[in-house]
Formats: structure tokens, sequence, C-alpha cells
């Protein structure tokens, strides 16, 4: 599957892959696109329904006011009624395998459109100014494999402030398990407790040429990277504020 030299605005996702998951995906790249005005994530992954994956390359895309630029979730999760329905399955499944995943030359920018609350229908929102980040996340028994994160210039709103984000943030869970408990899932939680990446339970991780600023000071850590195998960690973080005397300082 290739998707390639496109332009996408959406009231929710951009590309998503996956969700409804059953079988096998692998062989995916999406390069030279754009994304404009997208409510809630541009990139969006998720292995929910068992199956896997895999080999999917990201580059070469243009973000510009994505609340949430990429979102990589492995997890289960049944749906027999509504919307989502789970069509093929007759119960929990398994959670599956993902892995493989290169994402690189992102441009992501926030303009001042980022501030407001997004909605899709009525008071369905779709994101907020504690939405936004990078967010990679699956159950810590089933860790996502190799994942590369590279040549990234993210530029979030920022603003946000620490009494906006709830103290207790909810960790992905195996359904087959603990199918009652609240944890973390596709649509849950709304909002972000990073600034700009949160990353959690990858078993080989690459960051390399990640650069990152807010236009707005934010109270939340920047960086979050828990029970992950760090191969490589080069990220910088610029200060906030303009920066005298640099030509193009007005966009950095």
């Amino acid at each position: 599957m290739h998707i390639t030299n496109c332009g996408f605005t959406s009231l929710c996702a951009a590309v998503r892959i996956g969700l409804k998951s059953v079988g096998t995906i692998s062989g995916v790249v999406i390069e030279n696109c754009t994304m404009h005005n997208v409510w809630r994530e541009g990139i969006k992954i998720e292995c929910t329904e068992g199956g896997s994956i895999s080999d999917i390359v990201i580059r070469g895309i243009a973000m510009k006011n994505v609340s949430r630029p990429i979102y990589v979730i492995l997890n289960n999760r049944f749906e027999p009624f509504g919307l989502g329905s789970s069509l093929e399955l007759n119960e929990m499944p398994a959670i599956g395998i993902m892995g493989n995943i290169l994402i690189s030359g992102l441009v992501i920018t926030d303009e001042d459109e980022m501030q407001k609350v997004h909605y899709r229908f009525g008071n369905d929102i779709m994101g907020s100014p504690r939405f936004n980040g990078i967010r990679i996340d699956a159950e810590e028994n089933h860790p996502i494999g190799a994942m590369m994160l590279k040549d990234i210039m993210y530029t979030a709103v920022g603003g946000v402030k620490k009494y906006e984000i709830p103290k207790d943030y909810p960790k992905v869970l195996d359904r087959r398990i603990d199918p009652d408990a609240k944890c973390s899932e596709n649509y849950y939680p709304d909002w972000s407790r990073a600034a700009f990446m949160d990353i959690r339970n990858v078993s080989a991780l690459v960051l390399d040429h990640v650069l990152l600023k807010n236009s707005r000071p934010d109270e939340r850590e920047a960086v979050i990277i828990e029970n992950c195998q760090v191969i490589k960690s080069d990220y910088t973080i610029v200060p906030n504020g303009p920066s005298a005397g640099i030509p193009g300082a007005a966009l950095w």
C-alpha cells in the first residue's frame, strides 16, 4: 500500500492504520504528503484486535495544526456493538504484534488556531491544547518492537498548566486479564502528560535528530520515555521566546 503526494484535512484523523486489524498489515509507505487542520491524529497506528502491523515507512510529511501528530498503540479490545464494532470477533482477542516502524522527515507546526478546543459533531470534542503531542504506548508485557523517529521538527502550541492534567495517567492493560479496569485505550485519555513526546513499552527505540519547541511555556514534562530499550536518544528542546539576532527567529 502506497499513499503518496496527498493533502489531508480531517475532523478526526488524517491517516489511520488498523483499529480493526484482525489480520496482517505490512508493507505500507506514506510519503510526500501534507496535513492541515486535523483535529485528532495525523498518523494513527492501532493494533487493537489481534493480528500484526509491521514494516511501515512514513516520511516527508508537513503537518500544520494537527492536534496529535503521531499516535501508536498496541492493545486489545472487543466492541460487539456501535460504530467501532469488532465485526470479525466473538470474544476479546489476544494482544497482537507491532514493530519495524520508521517515521522520518516530519515538520510539525502549531499555529494560534491550536489554542482552541475543536469539535466534530455538536459537543464531540476531538482535540484541545492538552491533547497534543507524539504518543506511543503498549501493554508492558507486549511491547512494540523496533521503532525509529528521525529528522523531526515539532513546534507545539504549548500553554498547558499542571492543574489541567490529572495526576493518574492510565496504563495500557490486557483486557483479557482486566476487562473492566480503567485503562489507556484508543480514545482515552483525552490529555497528554508530556508537552511533546510520551513513549512507553518499546523494545528498541531510536530518536535521532528530533527538535522540539513550544510557542508558549508549558508546565508539563517535555518528554517522557518509560520501559523502553533506548538504542539512541537524540532530541533537543529549544527554549521558549524569540532568539535575538538569529535570522528566522519569528519561525523558530
